[in-house]
Order: C-alpha cells, then structure tokens, then sequence
C-alpha cells in the first residue's frame, strides 16, 4: 500500500473568467452563453483525466504525480499525491464514489501502472503494471463493475478488460476483430479516448500515422469489437484522433487534430460509429477533449483546446461556438450546469449566464 500526502485547497473566493455583476442561471437545462469559472489554480501542474460522480464529487488527474478531488463542487479541493517520489503522469481517473477511484499513469517515464484507492486516497494499490516498457496505459472507460482500457503498443492497440472495478485485468484475444496495424496507438490526451456507452456500446479512438484514424466500436460490453476508419487524416505529425462523445448508441462524434484549415477535426456518425462524415472544424482544429452536455434538448456539446481556448455546439458536431479562450486539455459534464474543464495549471467549473458583459 502506497501512503500519500494530503493538501487541502480551499479555493473559497478564487474565481476568475466571471464578468462582474453577471447573474448566473443556476437552473438553466441549457448552454446559454456559458463561461468558466477557475475553481483550482496552481501553475506548476498539468491535468488531464477527470471523472464525474455527481454534482458534489469530482475526480481530477495529472501530472507530476497529482489526483485532486472535491465533494462539495469545487468549493475545496484536496490533493493527492499518489509517489511523491516518482514523476508520474496520470492520463486518466475513474470514480466509482468519493471514495474508490482508480487512475491511469502513462508509462513514459515508469513501466504504466493502475492506481487503486477504496478510502478517497489515504492509501493507494499498485493493481496492474506494464509488462513490457513499450506499452503505454492511454485511457478507460467503464460501463458499471465493468470496464475496458486502451493499451498502445509497438504491435499495435491493445484492449483490456475488467470485470470486478478495475481490481484484475485481462489482454482481450482478437480472433474474429480488425488486424492490428504497427504504428496505431491512442492519443492519451484528455481521458476521453475511450468511452463506455449505453447498453454495453464502447468505442475507443486511434491515429495511424500517415495513414488516417479509426474508431474501435464494441456493442456487447467489450468482448468483441470493429474498427472503422474516419474522415480526421493523420498525414502529419499530431494529427488524428483524441476523444469520442455520445450521445446515444447510433449518433456521435469523434474530434481531435489536423492542420490544415481545409481539414475538419470533426467525425460525425449516424450508426454508432460505422460510418463517418465531416462535421465542422472545432477549437481552431486542434482538440484535445470533448464532451456530450446530458439532459439538453439539441444535440449539445463542448470540446477543449490546450492551444485555442474552448468552444460548444448546439448540432451534433456541425457548428461551433467560442465560450473563452482559457486553454484546457479535459472537460466533462454531468449537465449543463456541472461541468468541469481542467489544463495546466487550472480546474474551471462551467457558468450559465444572461449576458457576456466584460469586466469593466
């Protein structure tokens, strides 16, 4: 058992990225002219996974060797610090509760390894480690004590499975799914390269270099799966996929980077993820986490930049508007009027307002 560090940040007060006077609308069911408010700032990490319980309960990771948590919104957060003695780099988080959590640490500097608390990390467990140093852990995702991760690799992705929470895991054989292409890995920027669906629909985002992107597609809770390419190129460097959203088991997205202003970083699909069209060029095309804004009447949702700020849509990944241009690497809702979006050296919680008069 790993014992941690605790920190307490009281963030009581500290909000910045909210005009002076401007009247929140608490119970919008609606984006409407939605801007952030900082909650957590400290310039010397990076986050990048996040995990939403319910309104009172989130989960954020990052790196160096950095897991905060909140039970009452955002108003406090309290750090975790998993290794004080290692550098380590956690991609992703999971919450079951507010107290058993499981974190992905990447494995560029260690060999990968899953994190596992059951006491809101007073303790940690090392559950799973790498067995080779060529694999990184990119992201999970689970549906309820079930769950799957995308491992890349020298061969190729690679999906584990789990069946008990993420206490044991095991390789998944492909004998009837896509052959492994050399090269194709997950981009692990945001945590939301992997994404458990409704009914046991899961779908995993992938780039191959100079090739193009694929979405992996699962519809029996992870025990076989498809892969079908997509319209986002990959012919230069960073360019392909980072994130898929939702909204239901047939329509969703798939968005990350491209370069050139003739290209769309949007994927939009119709059947649950075998065939893609364009959609429009979001966050100056280059996106490193998106999500769906449940319980809205259109098609909603909301993707974050490192490099340009962040943007939402009302149509399903067809048109995009600005919301600010504070940069974030994840973001994740759980409604309209609780969602977080997190990056270097900030956690910014969503702000529903009647008008976006600037401070004077």
């Amino acid at each position: 058992m790993i014992t941690r560090l605790l920190v307490v940040v009281s963030i009581i007060g500290m909000i910045s990225g909210c005009a002076k006077n401007e009247p929140i609308d608490s119970a919008s069911s609606e984006l409407v002219n939605p801007i952030w408010k900082t909650q957590y700032a400290d310039s010397t990490v990076q986050f990048i996974g996040m995990s939403i319980v319910n309104e009172d309960v989130v989960w954020v990771s990052g790196e160096p060797d950095l897991v905060v948590s909140t039970t009452d919104g955002g108003e406090n957060w309290t750090a975790h610090h998993i290794a004080p003695n290692d550098s380590l780099m956690f991609r992703d988080v999971h919450a079951f509760s507010a107290e058993e959590v499981i974190v992905a640490e990447l494995g560029m500097r260690t060999l990968a390894r899953l994190y596992r608390t059951k006491d809101a990390g007073e303790s940690w467990e090392i559950v799973l480690q790498a067995a080779q140093p060529d694999r990184t852990f990119d992201c999970f995702s689970f549906w309820d004590q079930r769950g799957f991760m995308a491992v890349s690799s020298a061969q190729g992705l690679i999906v584990m499975k789990t069946m008990d929470r993420g206490v044991s895991w095991n390789e998944i054989a492909f004998p009837n799914s896509p052959a492994l292409v050399p090269g194709e890995h997950v981009v692990a920027a945001s945590g939301t390269c992997a994404l458990a669906g409704i009914n046991g629909n899961g779908w995993i985002t992938t780039r191959i270099p100079g090739t193009g992107t694929r979405v992996w597609r699962t519809t029996d809770y992870g025990e076989n799966w498809t892969a079908h390419s997509t319209t986002v190129p990959s012919g230069r460097e960073g360019e392909g996929l980072a994130s898929a959203a939702f909204f239901n088991s047939l329509e969703g997205v798939a968005i990350g980077r491209v370069d050139s202003k003739d290209d769309s970083n949007t994927a939009i699909t119709s059947d649950g993820g075998i065939t893609w069209t364009k959609g429009g060029r979001a966050v100056g095309g280059v996106v490193f986490g998106a999500s769906v804004v449940p319980g809205t009447s259109a098609q909603t949702l909301v993707a974050v930049s490192r490099d340009f700020g962040s943007q939402y849509s009302i149509d399903g990944g067809q048109t995009w508007t600005d919301i600010g241009d504070e940069n974030f690497w994840t973001v994740s809702f759980l409604n309209a009027n609780a969602g977080w979006a997190a990056g270097q050296g900030r956690i910014s919680k969503i702000a529903n307002s009647t008008s976006k008069t600037p401070d004077l």
